[in-house]
């Protein structure tokens, strides 16, 4: 999806919002291209943005894109293995929980969400899209969704697992595998999300 279809959907999808959930359909830049990514990758973040979501926060974006071990201060220096390791994700956002959304440049962009000990030592990463186009453009697909759900069901509806209707979730699963057949694999961000409505 090309930058102008994404903010012509995204502007579509704030009038179906309305006033009173418009700060829910924040979009998020990156001030300059970055040279450590792709045209591609750049063009998304620098001239779409990426939505906040209940579990994707991108303010991050707004200094630029860092590292882990450059945005996450100890009291100690890191080590070098660990700095080796971090090395290649650089932070999008932060989950709700406060964990760091990364690209992943070892591994063309992919997006993911990576798990950290405070030892300097990563315990676990999940997958959430195969670049940041398709990053947004889920990210649009879940952001209708809620839409939807506040729409019919009033903006003060709990999202709790079971609540959002069964026909919805798999409306948006089908459309998330379309445009990325690996993010609805088992384990993956999407699924866990999804599978949670």
């Amino acid at each position: 999806m090309s930058p102008e279809a994404f903010l012509t959907r995204w502007r579509e999808l704030s009038v179906r919002a309305g006033e009173k959930h418009a700060g829910l359909l924040g979009l998020y830049f990156l001030p300059a291209p970055d040279p450590r990514l792709s045209e591609a990758a750049n063009r998304i973040l620098v001239e779409t943005g990426i939505p906040d979501t209940n579990f994707c926060n991108p303010t991050d974006l707004e200094e630029g894109l860092k590292r882990i071990d450059e945005v996450y201060d100890v009291a100690y220096p890191w080590p070098e293995a660990a700095r080796r390791e971090v090395e290649p994700y650089l932070i999008v956002g932060h989950t709700q929980g406060g964990a760091p959304v990364c690209l992943d440049l070892s591994r063309n962009e992919r997006l993911a969400i990576i798990y950290y000990y405070g030892n300097f030592r990563i315990a676990g990463k999940t997958f959430i899209n195969s670049s940041v186009a398709q990053f947004a453009e889920s990210l649009l697909i879940f952001h209708s969704l809620l839409v939807d759900y506040f729409t019919a069901f009033g903006s003060d509806a709990p999202l709790l697992e079971g609540k959002v209707p069964s026909e919805w979730v798999e409306r948006a699963r089908a459309a998330i595998r379309e445009v990325d057949p690996p993010a609805i694999a088992d384990d993956t961000c999407w699924t866990i999300e999804l599978d949670g409505l």
